[in-house]
């Protein structure tokens, strides 16, 4: 029972031991500890000795020297990072000697001999601040001098974060995390002209982000390379059409950038996707009706009585556009005769839908098999209307009776040369 008590207690002496000789400091994913040398999960950024071998009021020494009892280990585990000694990265501290040392804070330059901390991703930035560190900042060490005119800046004996009002004080900022891009998804296939490209993007220290989208086409259309910055959300709808059909064996690659606000960027993955044409023709005013006619009468559409034919392009492209009657109008006209024709006119308000000169703006006999007739029908909302005006004239053999025919309107993708 004795031997077994004596064991006891010598455990809780360890066990004190231990949490007299460890001081911890997290911020923003920056794990900060004075621990026994060679200890340290990760790097040693700064080593403590003083006259009965602690580190309070101690004197300091560089990680290249480490001999010294007590170390200022940090690391980044928590963030997924990883930090080191690098001068590469920031400067916390500068000693007057390698080692045996009194410290002076970073931006003085009198002392030669620098203590910092990098980061692999993303950045540090370190200061001095009295009293407590700032929001999301990690506590290294805290340094104090015994002359007054010093200001604890210079010729400072370092502790513990606890020891001292002169607090040394570091920010980790990790760069954002990896994005997912959603839409359009790889290897898609899509017909709008102005996608809202679309993705997910989150950041380990909660920092604003801002995106910068790129669109390459592929296949020989460099020309329609796109770069947008300067994207507050996780979404953008791009203002101008993307140019280039898969028709024609062209395709296009996007990705996003994401940068913080100190500076860190990290690019997603790229995705592949194909615009396709969509041919999509509707008959806003389907049917043309002339009521009763006489014998060796016409009629035509012009003056809106009746009203013609409007064709709108609802696709994404332009189409050249094809026609043909299913039926013979006439009983006494087995073909295409003048008893029955058409023309192609612009809308009143939406001049230029399509190629004038290319198309059938003359009467024309209404063909029996498809025959192109409208070039270049534009698909802008704006411009994406034509009147097909009709003309009958009853021929002097027709019967009497009810009189009808079916025209078919067929459209067509076709490549516009910019």
């Amino acid at each position: 029972m004795r031997l077994n008590n004596k064991w006891a207690v010598l455990l809780a002496l360890v066990f004190g031991l231990a949490l007299i000789y460890s001081y911890a400091s997290i911020g923003a994913g920056l794990n900060c500890t004075i621990s026994t040398a060679g200890t340290c999960s990760d790097s040693s950024y700064l080593f403590f000795r003083n006259d009965s071998a602690g580190y309070y009021n101690a004197h300091a020494e560089l990680p290249s020297v480490a001999s010294y009892p007590f170390a200022l280990c940090c690391d980044a585990s928590m963030s997924n990072n990883t930090v080191n000694t690098s001068c590469f990265g920031t400067k916390f501290l500068n000693l007057n000697k390698t080692t045996d040392s009194h410290a002076q804070i970073s931006t003085f330059s009198s002392y030669n001999n620098s203590a910092c901390i990098n980061s692999v991703y993303g950045n540090i930035t370190c200061g001095h601040y009295n009293d407590t560190c700032p929001a999301n900042y990690s506590c290294l060490t805290s340094i104090a001098s015994s002359v007054a005119t010093d200001n604890n800046d210079t010729n400072a004996h370092v502790g513990s974060c606890s020891e001292y009002n002169r607090k040394i004080c570091c920010r980790l900022n990790n760069p954002p995390n990896s994005m997912n891009l959603t839409y359009p998804a790889n290897n898609s296939i899509i017909t709008n002209r102005t996608p809202n490209f679309q993705w997910n993007a989150s950041d380990y220290d909660n920092d604003t982000l801002q995106f910068s989208l790129f669109i390459t086409c592929q296949g020989g259309c460099a020309v329609d390379n796109r770069q947008y910055n300067l994207i507050n959300y996780s979404n953008y709808t791009i203002p101008a059409d993307l140019r280039y059909f898969g028709d024609d064996n062209y395709w296009y690659q996007w990705w996003v950038v994401v940068y913080d606000s100190f500076g860190n960027a990290k690019n997603s993955t790229v995705f592949n996707f194909t615009m396709n044409s969509l041919i999509s023709l509707t008959l806003v005013d389907s049917t043309v009706d002339f009521g009763s006619m006489l014998i060796g009468q016409r009629d035509n559409t012009t003056d809106l009585s009746p009203p013609p034919f409007l064709l709108r392009n609802d696709g994404n492209s332009y189409v050249d556009v094809n026609l043909s009657a299913e039926d013979y109008l006439w009983d006494s006209e087995q073909s295409a005769s003048a008893y029955f024709q058409y023309k192609v006119a612009n809308h009143s308000n939406e001049s230029g839908s399509f190629n004038w000169s290319a198309s059938t703006t003359g009467w024309t006999n209404v063909p029996y098999t498809n025959e192109t007739f409208l070039k270049l029908l534009n698909y802008s909302d704006a411009n994406d209307t034509a009147v097909i005006d009709i003309l009958v004239e009853v021929p002097l053999l027709e019967p009497v009776g009810s009189k009808s025919a079916t025209i078919t309107f067929t459209g067509k993708y076709v490549k516009r040369e910019d």
